[in-house]
């Protein structure tokens, strides 16, 4: 599986602006939650390598 899809629109209808910065960055992942404390570019690198391991083509970031 090669490519993951990311959604952040979620977070987008929340807080009015996409996700960016430094912080602690949650995603869903199928039924759970894993969060990292990262920049989003790496967090979000971080979480699709998770998915990918799970086997799952699909995360949401969360608010």
């Amino acid at each position: 599986m090669a490519h993951v899809s990311v959604d952040s629109s979620k977070y987008k209808r929340v807080h009015g602006k996409g996700p960016r910065g430094f912080g602690c960055w949650a995603f869903q992942i199928q039924d759970e939650v894993f969060t990292f404390m990262a920049v989003y570019g790496k967090a979000k690198r971080l979480a699709t390598r998770k998915a990918r391991q799970l086997g799952v083509s699909y995360l949401q970031t969360l608010s």
